[in-house]
């Protein structure tokens, strides 16, 4: 058993009754307490090593037994846990059997881009087609999606690169003929690694450009940060973070105003509606 710290006063040992009485007893082993030489002024001093009971006096290796291994606390790194401790019991339950910690996901996972390798082939299916040369032809869409090929407002989006006409309507027919659900925005997303170092290189500024510079006075767009006003490049992290900040807030501010719309639709009043006429009556004689 280990001893307990000492108070520091002088400990006061009780007299053997049979030393008393004239009898022999036999001389009990010293403890380390009774064995300390005391001073002269009732003050008991002590050496760290002869208190076995302090915490900052780790107990000494003897290379017996189990009790030689070097002592470790967990006192102060609430951290180290013992590997049979429930807890760590449960840790492992979920590392090894991880399917069993899954939830279920009821929501449907919205793919809105299109992947590279399908991109390439695209690109490829136009420059066939139409007769364009195979690096002009990631030129002159990249164009379009700079112009708002994006926007579905814009139908009949065409631009001229080098000579050749690049045409919004013969890409989109190429999409759905691939599948019936890619659309420009989604292709331009799959692509956008391409579309951004080929606009970067012919300083073609975005189509949100002038929005974000109206509704972000303080946003300074540089030659160098126009091309990334597109909304292709609102969850890209590798867009620069002063314009991917605001084309968050766009789509946010785009979200709430349509919500509002659900909820509270406005009755558009139809004036050209010709009035029902009444029946005609007659004049009171």
């Amino acid at each position: 058993m280990t001893a307990q710290p000492p108070s520091g006063r002088r400990k006061n040992i009780q007299p053997d009754p049979i030393t008393q009485t004239g009898g022999a007893s036999p001389t009990p082993a010293p403890s380390p307490l009774e064995t300390v030489n005391e001073p002269t002024t009732g003050e008991l001093e002590l050496t760290p090593a002869q208190i076995t009971g302090s915490r900052d006096t780790p107990p000494q290796e003897t290379g017996e037994g189990p009790e030689s291994q070097p002592h470790t606390t967990t006192r102060n790194n609430p951290r180290s846990q013992r590997q049979d401790s429930p807890m760590n019991q449960i840790l492992q339950d979920i590392r090894d059997n991880s399917q069993d910690y899954r939830g279920i996901s009821t929501e449907k996972r919205v793919i809105d881009y299109i992947d590279e390798t399908t991109c390439t082939e695209v690109v490829q299916r136009y420059h066939i087609l139409h007769q364009t040369p195979p690096k002009d032809t990631w030129a002159g869409l990249t164009l379009l999606i700079q112009q708002g090929g994006t926007n579905q407002s814009k139908r009949n989006l065409t631009v001229n690169y080098k000579g050749n006409e690049y045409d919004l309507n013969k890409l989109r027919q190429i999409l759905t003929s691939t599948d019936k659900t890619y659309t420009v925005r989604k292709f331009a997303k799959g692509a956008r690694a391409i579309i951004i170092e080929i606009a970067l290189l012919n300083n073609w500024p975005g189509p949100l450009t002038k929005s974000l510079v109206q509704s972000n006075p303080n946003l300074e767009i540089t030659s160098e940060l126009a091309p990334w006003c597109n909304e292709i490049h609102s969850d890209n992290y590798d867009c620069p973070h002063q314009v991917r900040d605001a084309l968050i807030r766009r789509e946010e501010q785009l979200k709430a105003l349509q919500k509002f719309n659900t909820n509270f639709p406005q009755k558009i009043p139809n004036n050209n509606r010709p009035k029902a006429k009444g029946r005609k009556r007659g004049k009171k004689k």
